[in-house]
């Protein structure tokens, strides 16, 4: 098995190792090590970036109690690793920043952690159920103080009968060794991470923001160097926000804000009600415009700009109403944008059909069913032609009188 150098002195960027194993696969080559520093991903941690020998390692990953180095070119012999020092630093403070508001989160709440990942789009852990926004400052201001305490930080590795008989958050998932991390007098988590020696290293926390997603609540962080630039920002948007809404301090902000939100609210309302009111017109107009067929009615035109999801609505409600085909061609940006709907009959054209054809013809893309279809082709002349050799192809097909 390789040596993890880096359970016990995370704060290790290079070192030297013996090339136990180089071996091509996938077009990369896989090498294994007597002893690495290199994290390997996982338990919700990346992998470490760096370099073997000079040679730039991809990726990292445990396989079968070995570590497993992928590299574009070959090495052997004895190696000097070296590993991205200030990344490592920063995973390392986000990721025991993660324990500890876990941990707050736990004890004050009562709400467990489902799970917690380091990722590019943001840190963030998963709550089992949602807290608010006082409770996430609270929480946050709990987490400072357990840093500012700068608690010893320990792990170690157990039998699983060992970690059994002791107190830990969290569940732990069986394995022939369970790797313990204890805060001194706080919290005791099973984890493979790689953690600062004391809760001071962490710097600085600050919840970033909040999703409810999958059923779950997610919190995301940021910690040490990250979070200070996060509250940099924040702090530069918050008074960006003030000057646009003319506030003078934090108390006005608060109520400018809340009346923002109450006329969005209110211009949401009015506009749903102009959208029913237009949908109402426009669906009396297209009902006008269209052409009667013996087997119902039939309107079609190529229209220079309009929204297609409101015509698609308008369509909808005339083919419910009675037999009827609605055929859309919506001049946008250089193309047209296809919409064609019928009402459903035993017998009738095959929309689809007709705008697959039409789209390989003119170097579109687009299609469906007999029923609706859609699609853009670009625009011009020959193609307003095209459409409307096809509009009329459509109506034969209904057999006008």
């Amino acid at each position: 098995m390789t040596t993890r150098l880096f359970d016990d002195e995370p704060g290790l960027f290079e070192a030297r190792a013996q090339v136990l194993s180089c071996v091509p696969r996938d077009g990369v080559f896989a090498v294994v090590l007597d002893q690495t520093i290199f994290f390997p991903r996982g338990g919700g941690q990346p992998c470490d970036d760096g370099d073997i020998g000079g040679v730039p390692v991809s990726d990292v990953f445990e396989e079968q109690g070995n570590i497993v180095h992928l590299l574009p070119r070959p090495v052997s012999g004895e190696v000097t690793l070296r590993i991205d020092g200030e990344r490592r630093l920063e995973l390392m403070r986000h990721h025991l920043g993660q324990h500890i508001l876990s941990a707050v989160i736990d004890q004050t709440f009562g709400v467990p952690t489902v799970i917690a990942r380091i990722e590019d789009a943001g840190p963030h852990i998963e709550l089992q159920s949602p807290l608010t926004d006082e409770q996430l400052i609270t929480a946050q201001a709990l987490a400072q103080q357990v840093i500012d305490r700068d608690l010893p930080v320990r792990a170690a590795y157990y039998t699983p009968d060992e970690a059994s008989r002791m107190s830990v958050r969290g569940k732990i998932t069986p394995h022939e060794r369970i790797r313990l991390v204890e805060i001194e007098g706080f919290d005791r988590n099973a984890c493979g991470g790689t953690h600062c020696p004391s809760t001071g290293g962490v710097l600085d926390l600050l919840v970033t923001g909040t999703k409810s997603v999958r059923g779950v609540f997610r919190v995301y962080y940021a910690a040490g160097k990250a979070a200070r630039k996060a509250r940099l920002d924040r702090g530069l948007a918050v008074l960006s926000m003030q000057r646009a809404l003319s506030c003078e301090n934090l108390s006005e902000f608060a109520a400018a804000q809340q009346a923002l939100i109450e006329r969005r609210d209110a211009l949401e309302a009015h506009n749903h009600a102009l959208r029913e009111q237009l949908l109402r017109s426009d669906t009396a107009l297209w009902a006008e415009l269209s052409r009667t067929l013996e087997q119902g009615r039939l309107a079609a035109a190529i229209l220079d700009g309009g929204d297609v999801k409101h015509l698609r609505a308008v369509a909808e409600i005339l083919c419910a109403e009675q037999p009827s085909a609605l055929l859309f061609a919506v001049r946008q940006a250089g193309q047209l944008s296809l919409l064609f709907m019928r009402s459903k009959s035993k017998s009738g054209p095959n929309l689809g059909a007709f705008v697959k054809d039409l789209c390989a013809r003119l170097g579109g893309r687009g299609g469906g069913s007999p029923l609706l279809a859609q699609g853009v082709i670009p625009g011009g002349e020959a193609a307003e032609q095209a459409v409307e050799e096809v509009f009329d192809a459509i109506a034969r097909e209904y057999d006008l009188p």
